[in-house]
């Protein structure tokens, strides 16, 4: 994604954000009329509680996307805004959404089950996951996706709506690999393959924002979870 974005000067304005990112991102020009006309709108309406523009920006963005039903994930538009040397996270646009009370457009942060597939994808492809799997499981990469997917899957399914709600979904979706994988390795009696740093690397998120969610997904993980797959997934 890196390739045509680059860092913006410091005093970029928002607008001037919006327009690059749709630009980079081939985004209709009405998309991007809707995605500046709320900007402005929540700018003025919201004045008093707004500390954080280039949030706000982003999140109108990401408003303007899922009305005209894009399928531009808004993960991507989160690392197009660091790429542009903008501090966001996904979960900063949720507190800023709550904060605003802006009920109508929680529905621009999908749920987790929606963000397996890309996740799975980044993690999957990294030569260096791709070596360690082989080496450390003894396993090709075939095989440990579909480890990830069946085990992730089934600890969604265990959790509660009600309870991820306060998480933001794809870095609780990457939390919820990176600890399948921790477990895993555990239960084989090898070290894992995931690391923070390769976490970081593959999916841009970071080690703060992943650890918030690890005790909390671990608590859903049972001694036996793996076992049912045991013979599917690993051979010695």
């Amino acid at each position: 994604m890196a390739k045509g974005l680059k860092p913006s000067p410091p005093d970029v304005s928002n607008q001037e954000l919006i327009e690059s990112i749709c630009e980079f991102f081939s985004i209709p020009g009405k998309i991007k009329k809707r995605a500046l006309f709320l900007f402005e709108n929540y700018s003025e309406v919201y004045q008093e509680n707004i500390s954080n523009s280039i949030l706000l920006s982003a999140l109108c963005l990401l408003f303007a996307l899922r009305e005209h039903n894009s399928n531009i994930l808004p993960i991507k538009i989160i690392t197009a805004f660091k790429i542009m040397g903008q501090s966001i996270s996904e979960s900063q646009l949720v507190k800023m959404l709550r904060k605003l009370e802006l009920k109508e457009v929680e529905t621009i942060f999908l749920e987790s089950e929606d963000y397996i597939t890309t996740v799975l994808s980044l993690i999957s492809s990294s030569l260096k996951v791709r070596a360690r799997v082989l080496n450390k499981y003894k396993m090709n990469i075939q095989a440990y996706k579909k480890l990830l997917l069946m085990i992730s899957d089934r600890i969604l399914q265990k959790i509660p709506a009600s309870k991820r709600k306060q998480y933001p979904p794809y870095t609780f979706t990457v939390a919820v690999f990176y600890t399948v994988d921790k477990y895993f390795a555990q239960y084989i009696g090898k070290s894992s393959v995931l690391t923070y740093e390769i976490i970081e690397d593959t999916t841009r998120t970071t080690h703060s924002e992943i650890s918030k969610h690890v005790n909390f997904v671990s608590s859903f993980i049972t001694k036996d979870i793996f076992r049912i797959w045991e013979d599917s997934f690993y051979t010695l």
